[in-house]
């Protein structure tokens, strides 16, 4: 089981890299926020010159570096210490979104590229949050049953699933301004996996 379990996570990182490396800096320090497992640091320092830190509210790591452990509000960093930040499905288990992406724009000087699933109806809303739940609880206590991460308590509960026009008035609100710069909408259901770069300036929190 921990073989297919770490294949999965390294097709998954592999993939997740190929989509954020066109819109990453050539070089630098990049700072992974929610790191996980620590494989997405790994396939990005595969394919560029970057040195990405991990950084997480609890020890998840299978490869690379330890992550350095955060009460999930303030980021123990100075200003302006990274070229670029990653937020990959993370918001959703914030339970202060606003405040986690001002710190990502006070700590970063570069692009804020976030990664999140968002939705549009009940139907969508109800499969959205059970998909959730096999990616993050489930998935959680089967790699801790087969010793895959270390034993501890579950910190992937999702607080708050997010329709796209309420994403968006999250990055204004902490005077970040998106683009979004790929979607995937799931077959048959409107659900979609958006990928935003973020820069500092927001919109008008009234016209989003």
């Amino acid at each position: 089981m921990q073989v297919i379990l770490e294949r999965v996570m390294e097709r998954r990182s592999i993939q997740l890299a190929n989509m954020l490396i066109p819109h990453l800096p050539t070089e630098g320090r990049v700072l992974d926020i929610g790191a996980g497992t620590g494989h997405t640091a790994i396939a990005l320092q595969h394919q560029r010159a970057l040195n990405v830190m991990n950084l997480d509210v609890a020890d998840l790591h299978v490869v690379g570096e330890r992550p350095t452990l955060f009460d999930g509000y303030s980021l123990p960093f100075a200003a302006n210490s990274f070229a670029a930040t990653l937020i990959l499905f993370v918001l959703q288990y914030s339970a202060d979104p606003v405040q986690l992406l001002r710190e990502a724009r006070r700590v970063c000087d570069g692009p804020i590229l976030v990664l999140q699933s968002t939705y549009e109806g009940r139907l969508a809303e109800a499969t959205l949050r059970l998909y959730d739940f096999a990616w993050g609880p489930l998935a959680f206590a089967v790699a801790r049953a087969v010793q895959f991460i270390r034993a501890q308590r579950c910190p992937l509960y999702a607080r708050v699933l997010a329709q796209r026009s309420a994403l968006i008035r999250s990055f204004a609100e902490a005077g970040l301004r998106p683009h979004l710069v790929a979607t995937r909408r799931w077959p048959l259901l409107s659900i979609r996996r958006d990928l935003f770069v973020l820069e500092r300036g927001a919109l008008s929190v009234s016209a989003v």
